[in-house]
């Protein structure tokens, strides 16, 4: 009943109609989509990434967090660390001459 009266307005007044009367409703959309919408992006479902080696015109986009938590900032808005950036480089102090080296014989 739904399908067949929703085919006959427009969706703007079908989502408007539904949740006048306490029916959460959404369009369906690809998530290609879904991430751009503002709404979205303004409630932290998704955020956008800019990762260190891809060019400025490609903005990646990921979740992000499901939940706040009170006095902590957390936040998935940094690309995972690249290969030896973390443990390698932050963490033992290499330098990244040294450690292009360890992938190029094949260490890592």
């Amino acid at each position: 009943m739904i399908g067949e009266w929703s085919r006959q307005i427009p969706l703007a007044d079908v989502l408007s109609r539904l949740e006048a009367e306490g029916a959460p409703a959404a369009e369906v959309r690809f998530p290609a989509a879904a991430v751009k919408d503002q709404p979205v992006l303004d409630r932290g479902e998704v955020v956008r990434l800019r990762h260190p080696e891809a060019d400025a015109e490609s903005d990646l986009v990921g979740p992000g967090m499901p939940f706040l938590m009170s006095g902590a900032e957390t936040t998935l808005d940094r690309p995972a660390p690249r290969l030896g950036q973390d443990i390698l480089s932050q963490l033992l102090g290499y330098p990244d001459a040294k450690i292009d080296d360890l992938k190029r014989s094949g260490v890592l």
